[in-house]
């Protein structure tokens, strides 16, 4: 049975819904500049790039939830490694 693709227009819902579930867990207090609107944000532009690399035979759940927590690992890792040590 070969699986239809989806576009990434037609599950712009569920993307945000996965998006919206974890509000609660991300750890970006460090972050003070970035809120909730420009996390989301970038995620959905990340995933928008990436969804070329979905395999349609499988269920959208779990690849989201990946991009998802790589993408947030990276925005904490990319603040931290920009951090400038102070004069001694």
């Amino acid at each position: 049975m070969l699986e239809e693709k989806r576009e990434f227009e037609d599950c712009i819902s569920e993307i945000d819904t996965e998006i919206s579930k974890r509000k609660g867990k991300w750890n970006l207090s460090a972050l003070c500049w970035m809120d909730f609107d420009d996390v989301s944000q970038i995620l959905r532009i990340h995933i928008y790039k990436k969804w070329h690399l979905y395999d349609h035979s499988k269920p959208l759940a779990p690849w989201l939830n990946r991009i998802i927590s790589n993408q947030i690992k990276n925005l904490i890792r990319n603040n931290y490694g920009n951090y400038a040590r102070p004069c001694l």
